[in-house]
């Protein structure tokens, strides 16, 4: 087993916060791909409810929520992975992308971000 160190509690609430923050900027990247609408209206119902679903848990990591850290991080690794099953199979149209490839850089930036946080996240004390 791997030994972790625990984050004080308020780098730990500030890197929460960080998080959020880069999370909304996932999100608006997503809302930016449903305005584009180049997609048809089903791809671009999926953006905005994607990006909708970005928001509750960037409120609750702004609190420091360990739940809402580790959906983050699971999360964010499964868009990692949507976007590039996306480029690998969409036939050319997202091969190349700048806006796919933009996203999933900053989605593999809150993934890790969330998981090292989550995984230094301070420990409440034992009972003894």
């Amino acid at each position: 087993m791997v030994a972790t160190t625990s984050t004080p509690p308020g780098e730990y609430r500030s890197r929460c916060r960080w998080i959020a923050g880069v999370a909304v900027v996932g999100a608006a990247g997503h809302v930016g791909a449903a305005l584009i609408d180049q997609h048809g209206w089903v791809l671009t119902v999926v953006f905005a409810v994607m990006a909708l679903l970005c928001v509750p848990c960037a409120a609750h990591l702004l609190r420091g929520s360990p739940t809402a850290l580790r959906l983050v991080a699971a999360n964010a690794a499964g868009m990692v992975v949507a976007h590039l099953v996306l480029a690998a199979t969409s036939g050319g149209h997202h091969t190349g992308s700048p806006a796919l490839a933009v996203l999933t850089v900053v989605e593999c930036g809150i993934a890790a971000g969330a998981w090292y946080t989550a995984r230094h996240s301070p420990r409440p004390a034992r009972p003894h």
